[in-house]
């Protein structure tokens, strides 16, 4: 009996020509490939562009208990290496805790946001964050970022998801091999010797220090505790201020006139309701995350008032981290300490003098006629700003040596630096 004749079928040949399908391809062949991870993901992100419309696509990688922009297209160069934002801080370190991807219409109207200032972020609300998951947790997390025309789509969503993979594989690759040339190394301490834009002079040591998380959650405390809490900070500020106002000549009354922020009734009803009802550092979120977000809700009639609105909400945001420390029983920036930053507040520069802190780096660019800069150099405190690499080399009680003159900051230094160091500051006295 002859055998049944069966139907010809057409194979169709996916060609080259097609972006979307070349770039999916591209992106799962450059995962495989060993070379230096920035220059990998830098790839990466670009290949994302070509698949799911965007005009920002960035990728974080996890560096212990944070997260790290590590590439980045959309947003200026100074962005990748700097910007930082913790595990569950924002909506992108919310997204590496719950391990599901994220999408909101409009960032800034979310929780959990957080605003990164100098990077432009806000021209692009329309937000999608999947994370980069390996062994169970997240090596990072994908973002993807429009400006405000339409939500990611389901379809899109899942698309981005997919595309998480790869880039999730190169990162568990280069950690591989992070890890095989450690095992391989002679154990030499780990150093490296950062640069970047001297703004007030001076030479420092002393051990890294990050301002506490107001992530996290804690039992609520009652009105005596806060204002207990409160009362520490308003002193160390009056401190400052009596032994800086003088020396500042007209900046002297902006600075006293920052220091009575405390001073506002309302503040202190907002902290001690937000204390009251979530704890400390979930109270102290709220109270910053209402002060970030009052420049955009009355962007339309404040103009250009609303940069001075949005300067204050990053003195509220600093001072905030600053009483969450004095409720976990420190003084952030303590006494002897470097303080590793993005930015670096006039409150933050007071209550560093009053505190007697070594010195401060910062990722960020500053004004050098900002009020926080004139401050530390009034106090004698060395600030280095625009450090490249800074948090994906420093980590919390790492020794820094600061020249706030040559705009330098050495991890780790070796003896021989501390020597000279120690040899220059007793010249100095």
């Amino acid at each position: 009996m002859p055998r049944p004749s069966l139907p010809r079928i057409r194979v169709r040949v996916h060609e080259r020509g097609d972006r979307r399908l070349d770039g999916i391809l591209r992106l799962v062949e450059g995962a495989a490939r060993v070379r230096p991870l920035p220059d990998l993901l830098s790839e990466m992100v670009r290949t994302v562009v070509e698949i799911v419309p965007a005009e920002v696509v960035s990728v974080y990688c996890r560096d212990r208990d944070a997260l790290v922009m590590a590439a980045n297209v959309g947003f200026p160069e100074h962005a990748v290496g700097n910007v930082r934002l913790r595990i569950g801080e924002g909506i992108t370190g919310f997204c590496a805790e719950c391990l599901r991807p994220l999408s909101v219409a409009e960032a800034s109207e979310e929780q959990h946001y957080k605003y990164v200032p100098g990077i432009g972020e806000e021209r692009f609300p329309v937000f999608l964050a999947v994370p980069l998951v390996s062994g169970g947790t997240a090596a990072g997390v994908l973002v993807l970022q429009r400006r405000a025309r339409q939500p990611f789509s389901s379809d899109e969503i899942a698309l981005a998801t997919a595309l998480s993979a790869p880039v999730a594989y190169a990162l568990e690759r280069a950690a591989g091999r992070v890890a095989r040339s450690a095992e391989e190394s002679t154990g030499a301490a780990r150093t490296a010797r950062l640069t970047g834009l001297g703004v007030s002079p001076g030479v420092a040591l002393g051990r890294a220090e990050l301002l506490p998380s107001l992530d996290g959650a804690s039992s609520a405390i009652g009105p005596r505790e806060v204002d207990r809490m409160i009362g520490e900070v308003a002193g160390a500020l009056g401190r400052a201020c009596r032994k800086l106002e003088a020396a500042l000549g007209p900046d002297g009354p902006r600075l006293r006139a920052l220091a009575l922020v405390l001073d506002d009734e309302r503040l202190r009803e907002m902290i001690r309701d937000g204390c009251a009802e979530h704890g400390v550092p979930a109270g102290l979120r709220a109270v910053a995350r209402e002060y970030a977000r009052a420049p955009f809700r009355m962007a339309d009639w404040l103009g250009d008032a609303g940069s001075v609105l949005a300067e204050r909400a990053a003195e509220i945001e600093d001072l905030c981290m600053m009483l969450c420390a004095h409720a976990q029983g420190t003084r952030a920036p303590s006494a002897g300490a470097v303080l590793v930053s993005h930015r670096l507040s006039a409150l933050g520069a007071a209550l560093a003098v009053a505190h007697k802190t070594a010195a401060v780096v910062l990722g960020d660019p500053i004004d050098e006629r900002a009020l926080g800069i004139e401050i530390a150099r009034v106090g004698g405190l060395p600030v280095v700003s625009e450090v490249a690499g800074l948090f994906a080399w420093v980590r919390g009680g790492d020794r820094l040596l600061v020249d706030g003159a040559q705009g330098v900051v050495r991890v780790n230094p070796t003896a021989a630096d501390v020597a000279r160091f120690r040899a220059r500051s007793r010249r100095g006295r």
